[in-house]
């Protein structure tokens, strides 16, 4: 590959990752190409993204980008970059860890530009996602807006029958 291809690649690969909120970086050297080919149609299905890059490229490139520099000594073996937006990060993650297991390790999570290791990854491919959590806040906020009605009602009704 010629050196401008490099580049090429390079600068296509930082632009794509400058616009995600999480990358998570994964050694995916135990996985043949036609899981990773299915990893990575779920992970787009999510609202994510999946390379796998090679390493001198990835070192190359993340070098000069400071955002990115934290990630530098992750760079071993065969690895991927799996990235997302806010909306789909839970998600994406919980594929990671779903359809990953043992044979695709997490050695980095990128996250709001702080570098989170494993613990953290688990806790993140906990978490619910943005539409449960909305439905959960709305059944919460009917329950109170019911008691509320209820108790302006019998309000009503008290000061009614004492007329």
């Amino acid at each position: 590959m010629k050196i401008i291809e490099k580049k090429q690649i390079v600068s296509r690969v930082v632009g794509l990752l400058e616009g995600q909120d999480a990358v998570f970086l994964v050694n995916c050297s135990a996985i043949d190409g036609n899981a990773i080919q299915g990893l990575k149609k779920k992970i787009r299905v999510a609202g994510g993204g999946m390379m796998v890059v090679k390493n001198s490229l990835l070192r190359r490139g993340f070098s000069a980008h400071l955002r990115f520099s934290a990630l530098l000594p992750f760079f071993k073996n065969q690895i991927a970059l799996i990235f997302a937006r806010n909306d789909g990060i839970q998600a994406v993650a919980g594929i990671i860890k779903k359809h990953g297991g043992s044979k695709m390790v997490v050695h980095a999570c990128l996250y709001e530009n702080q570098l989170l290791g494993q613990g953290k990854f688990d806790l993140i491919a906990s978490l619910p996602s943005k539409d449960v959590l909305h439905a959960r806040l709305c059944f919460a906020l009917q329950g109170l807006f019911l008691r509320l009605v209820v108790t302006l009602q019998s309000i009503i009704d008290k000061k009614s029958k004492g007329e």
